[in-house]
């Protein structure tokens, strides 16, 4: 499964689309900081190391965040909308984007062999780094030090023949 370490940030957008409660009922894993590494000391921290105390974030600012399973994050956030009136097509596959006036305006797509559109007024790619909507209109921007991340945590007293 593929983890999320998710900011405080993210706690605040959680909570103002109501979607805080949903997520502290599944029992993630709660951060309240993080340590991050750079162990040439060059790209991004001169000492090697950056440890970030979420309860240092000042005032006003949720001083904890989760690590999540994403595919699980995924579905309860999907649930979520879908319970909040949203229509969800799951098993269709987007072919086309509907363009108006140099934005996009909704999809093509085809579910069980039919060819549709649907048009929203937003539309939100949610492609990962696949990027398509970003990719169409030329607007993907790389930032060449940002471009690898590994991130790895250690555990004692596991068993590691399970």
């Amino acid at each position: 499964p593929i983890g999320e370490s998710m900011l405080p940030y993210m706690v605040g957008l959680l909570e103002r689309h109501g979607l805080l409660d949903a997520v502290r009922e599944q029992g993630y894993v709660v951060k309240r900081g993080g340590e991050f590494i750079d162990p040439t000391g060059t790209k991004f921290f001169r000492a090697g190391v950056f440890r970030a105390d979420f309860a240092k974030t000042g005032d006003g600012r949720h001083h904890e965040t989760f690590q999540v399973e994403r595919s699980h994050f995924d579905r309860v956030n999907l649930d979520q909308a879908r319970a909040a009136g949203a229509t969800v097509r799951e098993g269709a596959q987007v072919v086309g984007l509907l363009e108006e006036g140099g934005r996009v305006v909704g999809v093509r797509y085809r579910e069980g062999g039919v060819e549709r559109e649907e048009r929203a007024r937003y539309v939100v790619d949610a492609t990962g780094r696949a990027g398509v909507v970003a990719n169409r209109f030329g607007l993907r921007r790389m930032i060449e030090d940002l471009r690898m991340v590994a991130v790895f945590h250690h555990r004692d007293g596991l068993d590691e023949a399970h």
